[in-house]
């Protein structure tokens, strides 16, 4: 059995005890702005309760429906939801826990993303579903091939308008990129809007170059395959020097 056939083989008990939440890694993210703590959560798409799948599509219509729109693609709120039901896709979710909860003493959350076998941080050991939110956020992954290469592939990350900007979304990102790892695929890949500048932002700011033409697919309105690389230089905060293309969505990818 090869890498990406064992990894989505693997139950969903031991992808987040042993692949997401190994010990160590913190499953609360305490944001800077109002010290609001927030709990992440790993479902399947077998998994995920109706209520939070429903959220998570209300979260890609609100922030991206018009692009799709406006691209040849499309927007198909059926399509949508049937790609959000494929048998691999895994949901990273971001849950806003009550207040009631919040202060656990002397180890509760400081404001910085805890990912780290050096935490030492503990979860509240109340998390029902009374005391959380619906989702605020959310990506979802899926281990699989592309062009041949084995790669993890986030296929959505959407957020709040409130948790925009804190660092929240390279957290959750940090976090699928660590499953590519220990499962030691290649790459970490995703598509995004030409027309989505922030996003373009976002991804240009983690210090990321274009990847080698040479994995450039073409397709209608599709540009698979140009993408960027995180580097371990300086983290430039500026979006010039993003690509532009005719093309309306572009893909990108980090060497693992």
């Amino acid at each position: 059995m090869g890498i990406i056939e064992d990894a989505n083989s693997t139950s969903l008990e031991k992808l987040r005890s042993e692949y997401v939440f190994p010990e160590g890694v913190s499953q609360t993210f305490t944001s800077p702005r109002d010290s609001q703590t927030y709990h992440i959560s790993l479902e399947t798409s077998s998994s995920i309760g109706e209520a939070d799948m429903q959220a998570c599509f209300e979260l890609i219509r609100d922030t991206s429906a018009d692009m799709y729109k406006n691209s040849n693609v499309g927007w198909s709120p059926a399509k949508k939801r049937k790609e959000m039901k494929l048998p691999d896709l895994r949901y990273l979710l971001v849950k806003r826990v009550s207040t009631s909860i919040e202060d656990h003493g002397p180890e509760k959350d400081s404001g910085t993303p805890k990912t780290r076998a050096t935490d030492g941080l503990q979860m509240p050991e109340d998390t029902s579903a009374e005391r959380m939110s619906h989702p605020q956020g959310f990506l979802s992954f899926m281990l699989t091939y592309e062009n041949g290469h084995e790669v993890v592939y986030c296929y959505e990350l959407h957020l709040r308008e409130n948790l925009r900007g804190c660092g929240l979304g390279r957290h959750m990102m940090g976090l699928m990129e660590d499953v590519g790892r220990r499962f030691t695929v290649e790459k970490a890949m995703l598509t995004v809007f030409l027309a989505n500048e922030q996003a373009l932002c976002f991804y240009h700011s983690s210090g990321c170059e274009k990847r080698l033409p040479s994995w450039r697919l073409e397709s209608a309105d599709w540009t698979a395959g140009v993408g960027i690389t995180r580097t371990n230089g300086p983290q430039s905060q500026r979006c010039s020097g993003v690509e532009r293309s005719r093309k309306r969505h572009t893909s990108y990818y980090q060497s693992l």
